[in-house]
């Protein structure tokens, strides 16, 4: 797995459009046209337009069964079961969308698929989001999701993606010993994890709306990291991780501004001997796994990732 290359030139909005998959292209089409300034408008704004983007894919759910999982406050989470799935394991998958946006509705088509692809039960929480609920409400309401279902399940993968994918960190290290003895693995999609500068950042960056340095400052100073004087998770999620831990299968996007987090991640994880796997969606940007259904270099992706969690939740 390789970064975007070091030094590289931004790229013109045409010359972006250019390197996609062109099935990727022809799905993008069917989006709502927006128009927003992800780093000031009103959080929302910015999840009605997220919700209303995503609801464009619905009917690309996978054939699962889908029903209501409790959270801390009663609602909000999803669990998908696909016929003949075995118990006592479970996947528990944490939404993107900066900590800001994003729900497990608006992850249903992807999370679907993962559960079908895997054949293992999947709970998609929900988490509190910034500005609202700062740093650590996510970290808090994930822990709890992870002690509510393991009385089910004596194995689990922690799985997410984008700012899900560093949730999915932050809850292994937030964790008490005898819960962390339950998670076999770990399953980031193209996380941020707090890499900072990198070529892919200034090479794709200015043409990914959202994804801007701006934009995920932005975020981070929503999520209230900067200013939070306690202990735990930090930010920068790469320099946390030790030796110790489990298993990690990590997915990056090639034209993503975040690609070399996932790269950088990568590599700092083998350098601690941790057992890693590492793939790239060629071709692909931010946000894939929504294309599930229509695009097949993303189901491609998404089935290496379902592959990689039935391997770590029932061994051979």
């Amino acid at each position: 797995m390789t970064g975007a290359g070091r030094g590289a030139d931004p790229l013109t909005p045409a010359a972006y459009a250019a390197l996609l998959d062109p099935a990727y292209r022809a799905a993008a089409a069917a989006l709502p046209a927006e128009d927003l300034d992800w780093a000031t408008a009103d959080p929302a704004v910015l999840r009605a337009a997220y919700d209303a983007s995503h609801a464009v894919f619905a009917d690309d759910a996978a054939a699962v069964a889908v029903s209501g999982w409790p959270d801390a406050a009663g609602s909000g989470g999803l669990a998908f079961r696909p016929e003949g799935a075995p118990a006592g394991v479970a996947v528990l998958y944490f939404h993107g969308g900066g900590w800001i946006v994003g729900s497990p509705q608006s992850h249903r088509v992807a999370v679907s698929h993962l559960a079908a692809g895997a054949g293992i039960p999947v709970v998609s929480a929900r988490y509190r989001l910034a500005p609202e609920h700062p740093y650590p409400a996510q970290v808090e309401d994930a822990v709890a999701a992870v002690a509510r279902l393991a009385p089910d399940a004596e194995r689990l993968v922690l799985a997410g993606d984008s700012a899900g994918a560093a949730l999915a960190f932050w809850t292994w290290d937030a964790l008490a010993p005898d819960l962390q003895a339950r998670i076999a693995g770990i399953v980031g999609i193209y996380g941020a994890y707090g890499l900072g500068d990198s070529a892919s950042r200034r090479r794709f960056g200015p043409v990914c709306p959202g994804l801007s340095d701006r934009d995920i400052a932005a975020y981070r100073a929503h999520l209230g990291l900067e200013t939070w004087t306690g202990t735990g998770a930090a930010f920068d999620t790469l320099e946390r991780q030790m030796a110790e831990g489990p298993p990690v299968f990590l997915a990056g996007a090639a034209l993503d501004p975040v690609l070399d987090d996932t790269t950088a991640m990568a590599a700092r994880l083998e350098a601690l001997g941790r057992p890693v796997e590492a793939v790239t969606a060629e071709a692909l940007p931010h946000g894939f796994i929504h294309f599930v259904g229509r695009v097949p270099a993303a189901a491609a992706v998404l089935a290496q990732a379902a592959a990689w969690i039935r391997t770590r939740l029932i061994p051979a």
